[in-house]
Formats: structure tokens, sequence, C-alpha cells
């Protein structure tokens, strides 16, 4: 037995050693070295900030791997390679996440003075700060906080030619420095990347030159406040974005305060502020080169114009004017009809929308350009007051063409408000520039209605709507479940509308008993989807004693019924639906 036990023992030991000197083969074998080979635990709990420190401090060049661990880093990991960056590093960390106890303001990891440097798949919870980097890459990485020159290195702080491949990104913060710094930007870009869920998707501070951040294909939805932030005026900037897609409430700001946004083929769906502008954005342009984006709908919300004459149709009725010179040009635009507008002196023109049939968000959708060398603002006016928000944007002289350009934007307006779009010509210069439509409609997301709507109206008296609230009336015997109206509804459709109810009463013939509700509807590609709000109701003693229960069915085959049911007995119903529908 012992001699059994003693063979056993020797056996393992052997087995044992076996692995030791496997292990050692591995690692010396290995074109590549980890935290873990400095002592880094990756718990997520441990402080694994003087591991990863030494780990880079042993490491000129060549490839590094953080493995697929939560690693806890409390203070700010620099990587800076050489006096003059050439590091040359590959740093590879595909599931790999580094959080932080750091406040937003010190970062987890800085980059300085570095180029040639790749990182992909590093998950990065923590503000990263990029001060001074050439010729480098990152793919498929997470940041949290992303800033560009935050600690502001005196030595390199330059970012030339670099790329962000396919990576998720909260916010990138931008700081350009004062007339002393030396930080510098150019040729930066993004490719397929989403910036997501910040207040802003880029902040830039500073006064001096942002010569080139450059998206293309990138997703930048979800903004809490809008798109982009600028602390103060700059000297000269730029922003391009080449396709893609933005989806944020309020978009752009109106004065970009010296930086050009350059923007071709972006969508933006829900009517984010894709192109507002004001005059002399920059001591470099005195306009903005925003021009070819794809602005409006992916599916109509309302289907009337409120914008009175808004479609042209009825030449210059119903278009306040103060004095600028109208000629209505047939053949372009659309409709085949566009109104140029020119003026020597500062001027603008109304287009005027009938009040709001309800409260909540509309849509102003225009379409227009700009054929010589102005600036024209665009101005949200809500009840005789001047809202600074501007929806459109119309070509400018950078661009040679002559085609229309469709912006949209977002307002939100309470029942009864009226709207104006009011453009404004610039001073001093030769204005010349077209309308050929300009739209306000019920929702979020910006639409194109053609006037020839089976309910359009025509032009009669001073209305110049061209397209009206629709009104429909019917009166029934009710008792149970009784269908007042059916409203066919197709694919997309959208339903706000109100609807009254009279009681006919022999004793109260003038409708002692009414009720009144708001109903809004939409179908999808299925079902429809409703809300009923209880306006008002009144009753009075009488043959109708109470008001009548308003219910709404889908039948399931796009048809909308509004129902009512008696409180008391057999009644007789007048009742009106009023709305967009």
């Amino acid at each position: 037995m012992r001699k059994y036990h003693l063979f056993s023992l020797i056996l393992a030991t052997a087995h044992y050693l076996t692995a030791q000197n496997q292990l050692s083969t591995i690692n010396s074998s290995r074109s590549y070295s980890t935290p873990e080979d400095f002592g880094a635990v990756g718990d997520g709990i441990t402080n694994d900030y003087p591991s990863f420190v030494k780990w880079l401090a042993a490491t000129s060049n060549g490839k590094l791997r953080i493995l697929s661990k939560t690693y806890k880093i409390n203070g700010t990991l620099t990587i800076s390679k050489n006096a003059n960056g050439a590091s040359n590093l590959e740093i590879e960390g595909y599931g790999a996440k580094i959080s932080t106890d750091n406040p937003e303001n010190i970062p987890v990891v800085r980059i300085a003075g570095c180029k040639n440097l790749a990182v992909s798949g590093l998950e990065i919870l923590g503000t990263t700060d990029i001060d001074g980097m050439y010729f480098s890459d990152f793919k498929k990485c997470k940041f949290q906080n992303l800033k560009f020159g935050f600690t502001n290195s005196g030595v390199f702080d330059e970012h030339y030619w670099n790329t962000f491949s396919q990576c998720d990104i909260k916010e990138i913060w931008i700081y350009t420095g004062t007339p002393k710094d030396l930080t510098e930007f150019n040729a930066n870009a993004f490719y397929d990347c989403r910036i997501w869920k910040g207040e802003y998707a880029i902040r830039v501070y500073g006064n001096q030159l942002l010569q080139g951040f450059s998206f293309y294909n990138c997703d930048i939805s979800y903004q809490q406040i809008r798109i982009l932030y600028v602390d103060q005026p700059m000297v000269d900037g730029s922003l391009s974005f080449f396709g893609g897609y933005w989806d944020s409430k309020e978009g752009l700001p109106i004065d970009t305060k010296g930086i050009v946004v350059n923007a071709a083929g972006v969508i933006t769906p829900n009517s984010a502020n894709a192109s507002a502008s004001i005059a002399k954005t920059g001591s470099k342009e005195n306009v903005d080169v925003l021009s070819g984006v794809r602005n409006g709908s992916r599916l109509a919300t309302s289907s009337v114009n409120l914008i009175k004459n808004g479609d042209l149709q009825f030449g210059t009725d119903a278009i306040y004017n103060s004095g600028l010179t109208l000629n209505l040009i047939n053949g372009e635009g659309m409709f085949g009809k566009n109104l140029r507008c020119t003026s020597l002196v500062m001027r603008y023109i109304d287009f005027e929308a009938i009040p709001a049939p309800y409260t909540g968000a509309y849509s102003v959708t225009v379409i227009g350009r700009n054929k010589n060398n102005t600036t024209i603002v665009p101005v949200l006016v809500k009840n005789n007051a001047e809202v600074l928000y501007g929806p459109v944007r119309l070509r400018d002289a950078s661009v040679t063409d002559t085609s229309f350009v469709v912006t949209s934007g977002n307002i939100d307006l309470n029942q009864g408000d009226v709207l104006k779009v009011r453009f404004y010509t610039q001073e001093g210069i030769a204005n010349d520039f077209s309308i050929a439509y300009c739209g306000l409609t019920y929702g979020r997301m910006g639409t194109l209605y053609a006037p020839l709507h089976p309910n359009a109206r025509v032009h009669t008296g001073n209305d110049f709507t061209g397209v009206g609230i629709k009104t429909t009336y019917s009166q029934t015997d009710v008792t149970t479940n009784t269908t007042l109206f059916a409203i066919p509804m197709g694919n997309y459709a959208r339903m706000s509308a109100e609807c009254t109810c009279y009681g006919i009463d022999k004793i109260y013939p003038d409708g002692a008993t009414f009720s009144k509700h708001a109903i809004t509807a939409n179908r999808n590609e299925g079902g429809i989807t409703t809300s009923l709000i209880p306006i008002n109701t009144n009753s009075k003693a009488g043959d109708i004693t109470s008001p009548p229960i308003i219910t709404l069915f889908d039948t399931g085959s796009g048809i909308l019924q509004i129902k009512a049911t008696a409180s008391d007995g057999l009644i007789n119903l007048k009742c009106k639906l009023e709305g967009i529908y």
C-alpha cells in the first residue's frame, strides 16, 4: 500500500512538472503580453492600475492583449511612447472592459503623443482623453465619453489622420484650445459608428481651428438635448456628415458659431432639425454648406397641410409680403410651381397656418432653394412671437445646381396656436431664392402632402387652405354599441379628431345633453391603436338624463368604428366628427 502511494506521488509530480514546462513553453512562444503577466487580476474589484502601468512600460511596440474580463483602474492610465509618439502598438481587447471610480473630469485612459496606435474591441467605462495622436485606428471599441485635447498637452496635442470604425460612443468632446495652444485637428474620420444617448452627440470647446471631423454612415440618435453644442465663436471649423442617420428631436443649433456643417445624403426621419443655420457662421465662411440632406418622413402622420396656400395652388394668396418682389414660376418645384423672391434689403414673407386643431407636436416641411450668394434666415413665428428655431435650410452659393432641397423641423403647438413660417432676406445682398412648398402637419415626422386629397377644399372667399379639417355628421337612434361613424384607415394612417354628440330631447330640443371626446388613432401594418379622452359633458333633467358612453372598436379590416351606448334607454343622437382623418 505504501509503495502504491509513493508511485502515485511520483506520477502526480511528473504530471505537474510536465504541465509547468508546457505553460512555460506557451508563455515563451506568445507574440503578445497581457496585464496578467504583470499581476493584474481582472475581477472588477481589485485596482489593476499598477499592473497596467508596468505592462505598458515594459512594451515599447508590438502586440498587447487585454483578456475578456472587467479591470478596475482608479487613476489615469497614460499610453504614450517615445518623444515623437511613434508607438506602433497594437492592443486587442475583445470582451474586455475597463471600469473606474474616477469622476468624469479625470480620464481613466489618456492617449498622449502616439502614432500608429491600433486598439480593437475594448470597452472603456469612463472618460477617454485623446491628447495628441497621428495615424491611429480604433475598431469596435466602446467609449462612454471620448474627449479630444481634454488635458491639453503642451508638447504634442495635434490630432491628424485617425479613424474610428464601428465604435459605440456616448458623446464626443473636442477641445480646440486658445491662440496659445498647439491643439489642431485635421482629417479624423468616423465610419459606421453609433453616437447614442448623450446630452449632445458632439460638444466643441475653445475658439480655434476644427478642420475636418468627418462622419461616414454613422447613426447619431437619441440625444437628450440636440446633436451639436458649441461653447463659443470659433475662428474656423467644419463638421462633415456623409450618409448615415440623424434621429434627434432638436438637431443642430441655429447658430453654429463658426462651424460649417456639411451634410450629404443624411436621413433624418423624425424631423431632426438637420439644417438650422443663420447668417455668418464663421470668419472663413459667410454661410454654412449644408446641402443634399434628405429630411422628412418614412411614414406620413397626417393627411392635411395646415398652411394656407402652402402648395401655391392659389398663386400668392394668403402669403404675407413685407416688400419683396414675388414672381410665381411655372414648371419647377412641387406641383410644377415655385415662388421666386428677390430683394436688395432686409424683408420677409410669411406662410401662415390655420389655428392648430389639437395640442401636440407638429412638423414643418419646406421645399426651397437659394440661387444667389445670400443667406436665408428661416424663423418659426408662434402667435406673432418669433421662435428661435430654424427648421429649414435652402441652397447657398457653394452649390451650383438649381435643384430644390427638402428639409423639416418640429414644433410643439397648443390647440388654437397660429404658426407662421417666415423667411428673412439678408441686408445689402441681391437676394434670390425660391419656395416651392411650405407645410405644417400634425405629428413629429415631417411629411409632404399633395393637395389632391379626396377631402381637399377648393379656394372660396378668404379660405386659402386648399386642404382643410374634415367634418362628418351622423344622426341615429342609439341603444347599445350603436355605430356612429365608421372610419377607414390605410396602413400607417393617423387620425386626430373631436367627436361631439348632442342628445335630441323633447324638453330641451337644443341639445340639453352632450359629450365631447378627443380621439387619436394610428394604424401600422396590422391593428389600430387608439386613445379616447373625454373633454366635456353636460346633463339636464329631461328625457335624456346622462351622456351616452362612447367607445372605439377596431374591426380588424382597417375600419375604426366610433360607437355609443345610451345610459337611459333608446335615445336619438346628432353627432359631429371633426379633425384630420
